[in-house]
């Protein structure tokens, strides 16, 4: 069957698209997104039918229908839900996984360094988890407000520790750095265990544990930054090679995880974020520990800073 001509009606005028015979939801808005960069596919809002009505919220891996020729796209503002819903997908998808199997005890656990941008999470994640991407920040931060918004007993003012429009608001900036918080969410939408490693205090956190979860992920951190950690034969190997999804039942990576870990806290290569002394390099201020710098990130803009 040839494909389908179907019209999209958007702020900054029309445009056109081809849509194949089964394909889902998802499929068709980032079509979209292709079409017209600015309408962003977990954030389109859509309207169809004669006269146009609001589509009611459906799943990226649900099937689109036939019988539509043209959809009415715009951005979802605040307070309002986007028409697709991928995070269900994703959760729905990480049921079908399977297993991973056990490292070969030969090989070795590396460091992959994430750019420091203010994203180092959420592309580390990215990268253990969205087939080594280093560009899904912006995706990862509106699937976290996400998944705020659609669970909003748990995630509750007192656990955000800011209103939760406030806490969206802020994760999807993207100077805001990401944690603890962000760490337990993606551990739920992925439906996988996060081994967190900590060089300060040479020790690891595991996000999703007792969730019957079957596959774990590594990322380790310096006090102000988060590093993907992968598993390969030989440090030479291109990063296409790099493992990044173990069994939960896996020890040997886990041992060899912490021994990275161990590793750099004996080389004292972490920041103590409660004491150490930063200027901003655009404004030249002084500022102390990391809730400092990044509340003036947040009042300024300015995201450039060294140590001193």
């Amino acid at each position: 069957m040839s494909k389908k001509r179907i019209r999209i009606r958007h702020p900054a005028g029309s445009s056109t698209i081809q849509v194949s015979p089964g394909s889902s939801f998802g499929q068709v808005a980032q079509l979209i997104e292709a079409a017209v960069p600015s309408l962003t596919c977990s954030l389109q809002l859509w309207k169809d039918g004669y006269p146009p009505r609001p589509r009611s919220q459906c799943d990226a891996g649900d099937c689109f229908p036939s019988d539509i020729d043209m959809i009415h796209v715009s951005i979802a503002g605040q307070g309002d839900a986007p028409t697709i819903n991928y995070n269900k997908s994703i959760s729905e998808s990480s049921d079908l996984v399977e297993e991973p199997p056990m490292v070969d005890p030969d090989g070795i656990v590396v460091r992959r360094i994430i750019d420091a941008d203010n994203s180092c999470l959420f592309n580390s994640i990215g990268y253990i988890l969205l087939d080594k991407s280093l560009v899904s920040a912006p995706k990862l931060r509106r699937m976290v407000a996400q998944a705020v918004r659609d669970d909003p007993v748990t995630f509750t003012g007192a656990f955000l520790g800011k209103e939760p429009q406030d806490y969206i608001d802020f994760i999807t900036d993207p100077k805001a750095w990401g944690g603890q918080i962000e760490l337990l969410i993606f551990s739920r939408i992925f439906k996988t265990e996060i081994a967190a490693f900590d060089i300060i205090r040479d020790r690891v956190d595991i996000y999703g544990t007792g969730d019957n979860y079957k596959r774990r992920v590594f990322v380790i951190y310096d006090g102000i930054h988060y590093d993907a950690l992968a598993f390969t034969f030989d440090e030479r190997l291109l990063e296409d090679a790099d493992v990044t999804q173990f069994s939960p039942k896996d020890e040997f990576a886990m041992e060899k995880a912490r021994v990275v870990c161990s590793d750099q806290h004996k080389k004292k290569a972490f920041t103590d974020t409660s004491n150490f002394t930063l200027r901003c390099l655009v404004c030249q201020t002084g500022l102390k520990g990391a809730n400092e710098a990044q509340e003036h990130a947040q009042q300024t803009g300015h995201t450039n800073f060294a140590e001193f």
